[in-house]
């Protein structure tokens, strides 16, 4: 009697080629199994253990590739929240809101060596800078108008003199005027007589309350110190500031647009899902 040998396992390998076959080729169980010398019970087992293993790593990938393109989405999704809260008139801070988000950490993994993170980082010091300047243009618009006109700044309501919001119309006019824009040059003066004098305004500022002899005086001063305040060092210096700051401005949005336009972004971070 001729002894029965038992076959070693069939390979990983021998199983997929036999899905293979029997799928790319359309070869059946009993033409494999002949051909291999292979009795049909295996060939049919072993199919079926590596179409099982097939299907479980095509899921994986699946699965993986859905977390990967969510992960992605959301560094996106960020990417636009920082481009649309850095988009302001004078320079400022990323919100903390945004630095605290552990996808901004994230997304400063993936992309290291971008100039952004930096030209960020200078957009925050830019904020206390030109609140510096800010300050001290306040304080020369408000002794310029004092000395000129001989009228106190900031009067109680009802009261002659000059309102608040004239060092706030001639700063925000010497702002727009830095970011060249037009400032408070097409907006025209509006006089409303009250029972405690003319209320002056220009655009949505209230001038001055004053009796009508000095509201002319108070126009042109006001006209001559638009003009004036624009060779001031303080002005000047508020001005190289906020050049400084749109064209930086400028780069953090083209940096940030190439990450969202994108839409896969390089490099690994500690969200990774593979």
């Amino acid at each position: 009697m001729v002894k029965r040998t038992k076959k070693p396992p069939v390979p990983p390998e021998k199983a997929r080629e036999w899905l293979r076959r029997l799928e790319d080729r359309g070869e059946s169980v009993p033409q494999i199994a002949k051909t291999d010398y292979y009795d049909v019970r295996t060939v049919r087992k072993q199919v079926e253990k590596a179409r099982e293993e097939r299907d479980r790593r095509q899921s994986r990938q699946m699965v993986l590739r859905e977390a990967l393109e969510m992960h992605y989405a959301d560094l996106c999704s960020l990417a636009e929240k920082i481009r649309a809260d850095l988009i302001r008139n004078t320079p400022s801070s990323l919100s903390l809101s945004l630095r605290d988000d552990p996808l901004y950490e994230a997304l400063k993994k993936h992309v290291p060596k971008l100039r952004v993170w930096k030209n960020i980082e200078r957009l925050g010091t830019m904020e206390v800078e030109f609140r510096e300047v800010a300050t001290n243009l306040r304080q020369r618009i408000a002794a310029e108008a004092g000395e000129s006109l001989s009228l106190p700044v900031g009067v109680e309501p009802g009261k002659s003199g000059l309102d608040e919001d004239f060092v706030k119309a001639m700063l925000s006019h010497l702002v727009n005027k830095a970011s060249r824009g037009q400032g408070l040059d097409d907006q025209a003066y509006k006089t409303v007589p009250t029972d405690s004098g003319i209320r002056l305004e220009r655009g949505v500022f209230l001038i001055a309350l004053a009796p009508k002899v000095r509201v002319k005086k108070i126009q042109t001063t006001f006209d001559r110190m638009m003009v004036e305040a624009l060779a001031w060092e303080e002005y000047l210096h508020m001005s190289g500031i906020v050049s400084e700051f749109y064209q930086i401005l400028s780069k953090v949005k083209d940096e940030l647009t190439k990450i969202i336009l994108t839409r896969v972004v390089p490099g690994r971070c500690d969200y990774c899902p593979i």
